[in-house]
């Protein structure tokens, strides 16, 4: 619900005077939109870039911001029954993104609020 498009990383122009991980803008259809190495903001670990890398665009206040994760597995729907179910988050440096830890198919995939991550005051200050 919280991603609006996914896209194959473009070309990216840096902007110079910001933190490591804001790699760049990206013209998406003639909007100029920043691009934020998730990896590298959470984990101080740079993406892998591959052709399997993609962009998760995601509204931020007037405009979007473009998020670079190495993967995407698809879609998956998390039911009322599963999320009472839920275990909390133990990596503290994803607690404050993810309330909750679910199975789904067998596996335990984290529930990753977009939204608490635009609105961290962190997130926010891309300048060095």
């Amino acid at each position: 619900e919280e991603i609006n498009e996914l896209l194959a990383v473009p070309t990216l122009t840096p902007v110079p005077g910001t933190k490591p991980w804001l790699l760049g803008v990206a013209n998406v259809r003639g909007n100029l939109m920043p691009v934020v190495d998730m990896a590298r903001f959470l984990f101080s670990e740079r993406t892998q870039h591959s052709e399997r890398a993609r962009l998760l665009v995601v509204r931020q206040g007037a405009g979007s911001v473009a998020l670079l994760v190495d993967e995407v597995f698809g879609q998956r729907t998390v039911d009322a029954e599963q999320r009472r179910d839920a275990e909390r988050e133990d990596d503290p440096r994803l607690t404050r993104f993810v309330d909750d830890r679910v199975e789904v198919d067998g596996q335990r995939l984290a529930l990753f609020s977009m939204g608490k991550l635009v609105r961290a005051p962190d997130f926010r200050q891309a300048a060095a």
